[in-house]
């Protein structure tokens, strides 16, 4: 006879006002479904409303964004194994974590505004939260790595994003008119990145082609209802959620904690209006790049590439690597490769389709590419996005 799994009763304390929080729990939801014995309680409100838990919930576990002192002291008083879901380290707070990998964030965001041929960089953040400042840091550190320095807005101080200071605007909006430009700009959160775009308006400054605006993060609503849409950091949050609800499962089970915490890398930036520009002086390289991204989803080669340019195959490779560091070859790779990790982390399309839509031609060519490139097969790239 089967032996029926024992009921979990488990408590989800995660800020779901944005994008962020609803994807976690779209990832906690799909392991839910997985193991089949957990019962779930939400809690849906902003991260600084009061004490969550209702005061006689007698459940198995929590798995919380833990961002303060008195949160943390809270929910420790409950006595049940807990998951933390946020980034922000907390002094003297030393619960099992499973977040976002704030350095691998920052040096996507860096490498692919690079990519965009930018040499001018700026951050404008929320530094109230630890891990935006280490945020900022890692993206200047990357900067700095590539020879490229990184100006730094100072936001006074705002804890809170949505709110719009006519004085910090006025001073947002004479910063950005002093930058260099062009000017690849990263924010933090999304609504600040909105903000640099409404800044970028009323200074008269082109966006992308003066100024290039990138969220840290990525709220597909946000992102798309500003003008020009918005490019953002997508930071798989759904599999930070599938992570730690697996994390929670075996502590409730009697399992150690980790020692460090489990850090999840970014699925990539999606990209919008914000940041569709290229920011290459050598015309002739720029024009190869264009022709390269225009057609990601044609099995292109490096001899469809050289008719659209007026050089030999030897001096396009050369300047190549003089701008980019890369061949005409690999860069064709790379930009069908990050198509091909958008569509398997956005579509259900299945893997052939995938490759047709993304330029390989064949699943068995993508699949050989992906796999040595990103040690995943397409398959297990898609469960990882998607926390399954």
């Amino acid at each position: 006879m089967k032996m029926r799994r024992k009921v979990s009763y488990v408590a989800v304390v995660v800020d779901t006002t944005d994008e962020w929080g609803r994807s976690i729990v779209r990832g906690i939801g799909n392991y839910s479904r997985a193991c089949g014995s957990w019962r779930v309680w939400l809690w849906s409100w902003g991260r600084n409303a009061p004490m969550p838990l209702p005061a006689k919930w007698d459940g198995h576990g929590i798995i919380a964004g833990v961002y303060n002192h008195d949160l943390a002291r809270a929910l420790s008083a409950i006595r049940k194994p807990i998951v933390n879901i946020s980034a922000s380290r907390i002094q003297d707070v030393n619960l099992p974590r499973v977040t976002t990998d704030i350095r691998a964030a920052a040096c996507l965001a860096a490498e692919y505004l690079l990519d965009c041929g930018l040499r001018h960089f700026a951050y404008y953040g929320l530094h109230s939260d630890i891990y935006v400042q280490n945020y900022c840091q890692e993206f200047v550190s990357a900067l700095g790595r590539a020879g490229c320095e990184c100006r730094v807005f100072d936001s006074g101080g705002e804890t809170d994003p949505s709110v719009d200071s006519d004085v910090r605007q006025c001073a947002l909006t004479s910063w950005l008119k002093a930058l260099p430009k062009p000017v690849g700009v990263l924010a933090w959160p999304t609504l600040y990145a909105r903000q640099v775009v409404n800044a970028c308006r009323d200074a008269e400054l082109n966006v992308p082609e003066q100024v290039a605006v990138l969220a840290g993060d990525e709220d597909n609503v946000l992102c798309d209802v500003c003008y020009p849409s918005l490019s953002g950091v997508a930071l798989n949050s759904e599999r930070i959620g599938y992570e730690a609800a697996a994390l929670l499962e075996r502590l409730m089970h009697g399992g150690h904690k980790p020692r460090k915490p489990v850090l999840i890398e970014p699925v990539g930036v999606v990209t919008r209006q914000s940041t569709d520009t290229l920011a290459i002086d050598d015309a002739d390289v720029a024009r190869a790049v264009a022709f390269i991204r225009d057609n990601v989803t044609k099995p292109i080669g490096v001899g469809d590439v050289l008719r659209s340019v007026s050089l030999s195959r030897r001096r396009l490779e050369l300047r190549f690597r003089d701008v980019l560091g890369r061949t005409p070859a690999a860069e064709i790779r790379r930009v069908h490769l990050e198509r091909a990790k958008q569509l398997l982390a956005e579509t259900n399309m299945s893997v052939s389709a995938v490759a047709a839509g993304s330029g390989f031609g064949s699943s068995e060519y993508l699949s050989r590419i992906f796999k040595r490139d990103t040690g995943l097969t397409p398959h297990k790239y898609r469960d990882r996005v998607h926390g399954r």
